[in-house]
């Protein structure tokens, strides 16, 4: 199941996130590091367990295998948009996750928090506040895997 919802989060941001140029950092288990630009022409896939990069239309492709994948940055090559799927970094924590009615929401931020749950089409289910540590209910919510975005920063959810 991780698996399954680390793809999808992925392939939601790669809709969003491939626009003129996207620099995508793919940090493996061991800690080495791989960067690519990929640019309009080029492409991110994901085949079976693997994500497949290729830079532009004319570039040899490249695969990673999932299982070997720690951490996946994309940025929008200078704009100001970043996002990190998965690594220890994180200063967001959904939990239960898989989540049935509710999840946790624990963020490293103070205070209030604006959360906004998207599905994998992007389209916005939920949108609400809730205190540090609190509850936030998804009762209403199909089973499936979401994107939750918590203040500035961006994690997933697997509803059961």
């Amino acid at each position: 199941m991780k698996k399954i919802c680390f793809f999808s989060v992925v392939s939601l941001l790669l809709i969003g996130a491939v626009q003129a140029q996207t620099t995508v950092t793919i940090t493996r288990q061991s800690g080495a590091s791989y960067s690519y630009t990929v640019q309009t022409s080029g492409s991110i896939t994901f085949n079976g367990n693997y994500v497949k990069i290729k830079e532009s239309a004319t570039s040899d492709e490249t695969a990673f295998d999932m299982g070997t994948i720690r951490k996946m940055t994309f940025s929008d090559g200078g704009n100001g948009i970043e996002q990190v799927i998965g690594g220890q970094q994180a200063s967001v924590r959904l939990y239960p996750n898989p989540a049935q009615d509710y999840c946790v929401v624990r963020s490293s931020d103070e205070g209030l928090l604006k959360v906004t749950v998207f599905s994998m089409t992007g389209a916005k289910m939920i949108e609400t506040t809730v205190e540090n540590e609190g509850r936030m209910d998804i009762s209403n919510l199909k089973s499936g895997v979401y994107m939750v975005k918590v203040n500035n920063t961006t994690t997933k959810l697997c509803k059961w």
